[in-house]
């Protein structure tokens, strides 16, 4: 496979974002960010909001490994309101990965109040 071929396929996944299938959103979500893609960060911000927590936990470590700092208040978002802690646990590494001391209060006081924190 050709280093263009990926690129290539991310309409495609942008589109899947937006499937039926928590799964299949999940997994595009998640393919944006390996392919490393720019035009990943506005679907993977508004999957934070996904009804499945799979999908959320996808989109917050596409989040951190686009280092998208325009999606930060989205993942303190998740961070500090998401009911699931494995949602929580990846939008506090996403927001490391971005710049932590940027919202290093914000973590903080999320970790805190976290009722999964040391687990």
């Amino acid at each position: 496979m050709t280093a263009a071929a990926p690129k290539r396929a991310v309409e495609s996944l942008i589109r899947a974002t937006r499937d039926e299938t928590p799964s299949v959103r999940a997994n595009a979500v998640w393919a944006l960010g390996r392919i490393e893609e720019a035009r990943a960060v506005a679907p993977a911000t508004s999957r934070l909001e996904d009804a499945s927590p799979l999908v959320r936990e996808a989109a917050a470590g596409t989040l951190g490994r686009l280092e998208a700092k325009g999606a930060l208040s989205a993942l303190v978002r998740a961070l500090r309101d998401d009911d699931t802690g494995t949602v929580r646990r990846v939008a506090a590494w996403a927001i490391v990965q971005i710049d932590g001391s940027e919202a290093a209060a914000d973590l903080a006081t999320a970790l805190r109040k976290d009722p999964d924190a040391s687990s």
